[in-house]
């Protein structure tokens, strides 16, 4: 199924002005019939925390260690350090706000690391009436009307991170380099290390050291969708993605799934190497 043909079922739009500055994109997904098998599939982490809405169906999460849920209403979807296997109701169809990393602290105003990889009901984070409002505006047929709609019930729970934070400036470093260490990276920014990961518990929700190993396996994704032969050699994937080498990469690859890139590729997760694909920067500023 080629590019066009995804874009059938899966749409992302562009925030408005204001907001691209912490949102990455909204996006629609109907999980048609036609597409249910290529669907349900294994998600790995992007590094972006999000809200969704199901706006119709629903489905169930799986993870790696055995835990699972089910998803019928509107949630929030914090951080993953581990990749997460996706079973989707036919006819499903869902509404998103995919934030950058740092991004949903400006809407939820609490530490991240206050929350754990499973989702959390929206309606505690934003109320039931302000829950209810976004799903109004995600169910529009008319696009303007459902991107303003979704982001001027966002806007009422906005609040800009403290001037002096210098997550947003770590963050953009890493975009660049996924390959510097957690200490180097500290002392390029005249922190301590415990300081660093301070700043990414808080705002980030997980450690440094794995938010890049996010970023690497994303970049390693990103190279082999756009590889020229079918099947493009993992040494050369995970040097790309910065890895030291290939069992580094291989290593990480199952801590994060649970299995190895090949069997990864092998079973052709064709709607999670488009979605990484479609995001070629985790922040643009």
């Amino acid at each position: 199924m080629g590019r066009s043909e995804t874009s059938k079922y899966y749409r992302e739009y562009k925030p408005d002005l204001f907001w691209q500055s912490y949102i990455e994109c909204l996006w629609e997904y109907h999980i048609a019939p036609q597409i249910l098998k290529e669907a349900n599939q294994l998600y790995l982490p992007d590094g972006s925390p999000q809200l969704i809405l199901v706006l119709k169906g629903s489905y169930d999460r799986y993870f790696t260690d055995g835990r699972t849920e089910h998803i019928s209403g509107s949630v929030f979807i914090p951080q993953r350090s581990s990749a997460v296997r996706i079973e989707h109701e036919s006819g499903t169809k869902l509404f998103g706000i995919r934030f950058k990393p740092y991004g949903i602290r400006c809407v939820i105003n609490e530490p991240m690391s206050e929350f754990s990889e499973m989702s959390f009901p929206l309606y505690k984070l934003l109320s039931r009436k302000d829950t209810q409002e976004l799903k109004t505006a995600a169910i529009s047929s008319d696009v303007n009307k459902k991107l303003l709609g979704v982001q001027k019930v966002l806007t009422k729970h906005f609040r800009a991170l403290p001037v002096n934070t210098r997550i947003i400036d770590l963050i953009k470093y890493i975009s660049i380099d996924h390959g510097i260490s957690v200490r180097e990276l500290a002392k390029k920014f005249s922190m301590s290390v415990s300081t660093l990961e301070k700043l990414f518990n808080s705002y980030i929700g997980i450690s440094a050291k794995n938010y890049m190993k996010i970023m690497r396996l994303n970049k390693s994704v990103r190279y082999y969708r756009t590889g020229t032969s079918l099947y493009p050699n993992l040494t050369e994937t995970g040097i790309e993605a910065e890895f030291y080498d290939q069992s580094h990469f291989i290593k990480d690859f199952r801590q994060v799934t649970g299995i190895t890139p090949g069997q990864y590729f092998r079973e052709n997760n064709i709607f999670n190497l488009f979605v990484i694909s479609s995001i070629e920067k985790k922040t643009e500023f």
